[in-house]
């Protein structure tokens, strides 16, 4: 019995792992608006009905793969270089910056449906933000330890601003506020006036 299980549940994961290629395939060559359900069933070859009840419509299909896309980008190492604390918490944010620079539209769409959307995969985006948040603590704690912050700042208050800055930025490009160029200059400008205020 608990053999068939197994065998049911890798089944499910093989299904679920072809849904997701699909969707991934058909979103970054068709677009975001231009793909459907069925199609992405074709795709994977199951049917539509098995693609909503292994991920969900079309927009929680798109929160699951860009999930796995910011995954493989989540915590870059800290490089061990002397570089000013800005300098290491905007090299954390470059692969996604560049992620979202690749697929502008699919990226506008993702945001859309993360921010204003209801629907399953959220709670694990907010669990997989706040992971990266804990990662950035991690960091600015290491830069307070040997010295360079004040004794009295708190990494993970300090994580969230930076987060909070990062997000703010991000939201003005996807609406159109501001151009994708800027996005990075803007971000280290920021960074260099908020830690101004917590350097030893």
């Amino acid at each position: 019995m608990e053999q068939t299980e197994t065998r049911r549940e890798r089944h499910k994961q093989q299904r679920l792992e072809r849904i997701r290629e699909a969707a991934w395939q058909l979103f970054s060559t068709q677009g975001y608006d231009a793909t459907t359900v069925r199609q992405i069933a074709e795709q994977a070859d199951v049917s539509p009905a098995t693609v909503i009840l292994h991920a969900g419509d079309k927009a929680e299909l798109l929160l699951l793969v860009f999930h796995d896309a910011i995954a493989q980008r989540l915590g870059v190492p800290a490089h061990e270089d002397g570089a000013p604390l800005d300098v290491a918490l905007l090299r954390q944010l470059q692969p996604f910056l560049h992620f979202y620079g690749e697929h502008p539209e699919l990226s506008r769409a993702f945001c859309r449906e993360f921010l204003y959307g209801k629907n399953r995969w959220q709670e694990q985006e907010i669990q997989q933000a706040q992971r990266f948040i804990a990662h950035l603590a991690g960091i600015i704690d290491g830069y307070r330890r040997r010295g360079d912050l004040r004794g009295d700042t708190d990494p993970t208050l300090l994580a969230e601003l930076v987060f909070g800055l990062y997000q703010g930025l991000l939201q003005s490009w996807f609406c159109g506020a501001i151009a994708f160029e800027s996005l990075e200059p803007r971000l280290a400008q920021q960074f260099s006036w908020q830690l101004e205020v917590h350097r030893a």
